[in-house]
């Protein structure tokens, strides 16, 4: 059994605007973030916002005022561009079942599921 991971890539590309995200993947949250004034960056090869900027908006914090918010109410953080795994080989299947709290064989093919791996 084999486990394959995405590694990551610099925050430019050749031929890229500076700072533009045009050449970076997408979350299904992507225009939420944008709407809401999220300054995106590179973070795995994914546009992510590190911090929310827009005039007049209730999510303009500072990084601080932002950490501060968190501890005090509670926070969503989008994981859908975090940790591509692959798992190949015989039993791969099985193991993945065994260690995680996924259906991964019940999953259609050429999809995937977010699961945190059990002690």
């Amino acid at each position: 059994m084999r486990l394959l991971t995405r590694t990551f890539r610099p925050a430019a590309r050749i031929g890229a605007r500076p700072f533009s995200t045009d050449h970076l993947k997408r979350t299904a949250t992507y225009e939420d973030h944008v709407a809401l004034g999220g300054k995106l960056v590179d973070f795995a090869g994914y546009a992510m916002p590190v911090q929310y900027v827009a005039k007049d908006s209730k999510h303009s914090l500072s990084i601080i005022e932002s950490t501060k918010w968190t501890r005090e109410h509670a926070s969503l953080f989008d994981v859908s561009h975090m940790c591509s795994v692959i798992w190949r080989g015989k039993d791969a299947v099985r193991f993945v079942e065994k260690v995680t709290v996924a259906d991964v064989a019940g999953l259609p093919g050429g999809r995937g599921v977010l699961s945190g791996i059990c002690k």
